[in-house]
């Protein structure tokens, strides 16, 4: 078994990381000075000379390493997300507003009747009845339930209204 001084060690990890280094920096000035790092077999043969008319292939072969060909590749925005972001959702329809508010109720037997205030004024609707598109479905002794814009509702009378509910 070899035992290398400490000196010694120090010295070949020198020159590993010179060797590292070295490589790296020819292989930089390779690709910047645009020659391919590996070359192919046919490329040490000595290679025939161009038929006359053929110069327009040659420059459209030069011109493949212009920047102007890699255009849309460096002018791309880099910061920009990787992917496109997930369609919006359309904004929901805002409900319209309820066109009337409960007043009132009068609850007998066999009939009843809410008192529906509107912009007009009070009107008074029995059970089935419709009101500026308010339908008119059930009436109890504190509250009214009506169907508008597709939904069902409970109106219920305000605390301070002051009538009188038996």
């Amino acid at each position: 078994m070899v035992t290398l001084t400490v000196h010694t060690r120090r010295r070949i990890l020198i020159a590993a990381v010179a060797l590292l280094a070295g490589s790296f920096v020819w292989t930089c000035y390779l690709l910047v000075a645009g020659r391919p790092i590996i070359a192919a077999a046919d490329a040490r043969q000595p290679q025939p000379h161009p038929p006359v008319g053929t110069a327009d292939r040659a420059e459209q072969a030069c011109m493949l390493w212009q920047l102007d060909e890699y255009a849309v590749i460096y002018r791309k925005p880099l910061r920009s997300p990787l992917f496109d972001p997930p369609p919006q959702a359309p904004p929901a329809k805002a409900r319209p507003k309820m066109p009337v508010t409960l007043e009132g109720t009068a609850v007998e037997p066999g009939h009843s009747y809410a008192f529906l205030a509107t912009a007009d004024g009070v009107r008074i609707v029995g059970a089935g009845e419709v009101l500026e598109g308010v339908e008119v479905l059930e009436i109890n002794d504190q509250s009214v339930t009506v169907r508008f814009d597709g939904e069902i509702t409970i109106l219920t009378l305000a605390k301070d209204s002051g009538g009188r509910h038996e």
